[in-house]
């Protein structure tokens, strides 16, 4: 019984070859990068900033009335996902920045029928 394995198992997979092909596209030009960026912020700020007199708990209430907050809470999700990817790969400096908002977070839960609510 041989020790190694055969090298022809050494061969990059189809699978291996498509992931490095993916990996490429997933680099953004920093014009596009630095919109997606602000986007973020003031997707953040909306939410969770204090802005006059209006509390991140009282604007959630608000949008829980419309079933919004949840909806909300997974677009800034997946902006925050696609960031973290890309930014990953392209700018240390910009990630840290985008993950110190998305821990700054309240802690939160949110219902089976999509209520969110401040922990």
């Amino acid at each position: 019984m041989p020790l190694l394995a055969p090298t022809e198992n050494l061969q990059p997979t189809q699978e291996d070859k498509i992931d490095r092909q993916v990996s490429h596209l997933i680099a953004i030009p920093n014009q596009v990068k630095g919109q997606l960026i602000a986007a973020y912020k003031q997707a953040h700020s909306l939410m969770w900033g204090n802005q006059g007199e209006v509390t991140p708990a009282q604007r959630i209430a608000k949008l829980n009335e419309t079933a919004a907050a949840a909806e909300f809470l997974a677009i800034e999700g997946v902006l925050f996902a696609f960031l973290t990817q890309t930014l990953a790969q392209q700018d240390a400096g910009a990630l840290a920045e985008v993950t110190a908002l998305h821990e700054a977070i309240p802690a939160h839960s949110i219902s089976q029928d999509g209520t969110v609510t401040l922990d």
